[in-house]
Parts: structure tokens; C-alpha cells; sequence
């Protein structure tokens, strides 16, 4: 009976993760279109012609590509943060899921033990 839980259990952690690993890339792809990993404030950003510090650079005269490097380091870091992000979701699921295998263990024996008494 406790083996039957654990599968079921390890069955919905992994669809769990999955649902949260399609999320996470899904975050992801927005802030590799938007080019910056600051969020919401993208779109703004973008309909103003990009992100706004490159804008501001070429403004004032700056080159495209000191614009374009500062783009790509967003993006680098926006995906330093799903990965951390992706790490935390999964020790934090692992953490709850053994706590209720406990749980749920010590449930069984416990009443196993008192139908033999």
C-alpha cells in the first residue's frame, strides 16, 4: 500500500516539474524576445525602440552594439535566473513530497500496528 502512494506521488512530481519546467521556458522565451530580463516593463521599453539604456546610449550617440552587448548580457542573466529558479522549484517540491511520505508512511504502520495488537 505504501509503495502504491510513493508511485502515485512520484507520478505527480513529475508532471508537477513539468508543468513548471513549460513555465519557466515559457518565462524565458518572453525575456529572450524582449531582449532584457527586467520584465513587465519590456513591452514599454520595446515600442520606444528597445531596451531603454540602449536607447538612451544610441541617443546620445553610442554605437548600436554597445545597445546589443548590453542585451545580450540581460539575456545571459535572465537565464542564470531561470536555472536557479528551476533548482529552488525542484528542492523545494523533493522537501514537501518527503514530508508527506513520512507522514503517510507513519499513518500506515501506525494502523498497521493496531490491527495486530
Amino acid at each position: 500500500q505504501l509503495r502504491k502512494v510513493e508511485e502515485v506521488y512520484q507520478y505527480s512530481i513529475a508532471a508537477f516539474l513539468g508543468r513548471v519546467d513549460a513555465a519557466v521556458l515559457g518565462v524565458q522565451s518572453r525575456r529572450d524576445d524582449d531582449g532584457d530580463a527586467s520584465g513587465g516593463n519590456n513591452n514599454k521599453d520595446d515600442r520606444d525602440g528597445g531596451d531603454a539604456t540602449a536607447q538612451r546610449k544610441r541617443t546620445d550617440g553610442g554605437s548600436t552594439s554597445d545597445g546589443t552587448g548590453g542585451q545580450a548580457s540581460d539575456g545571459a542573466a535572465a537565464a542564470t535566473d531561470t536555472a536557479l529558479l528551476q533548482q529552488q522549484v525542484r528542492t523545494l517540491v523533493t522537501a514537501v513530497t518527503d514530508g508527506v511520505l513520512e507522514y503517510v508512511a507513519a499513518g500506515v504502520f501506525s494502523r498497521h500496528r493496531l490491527s495486530l495488537v
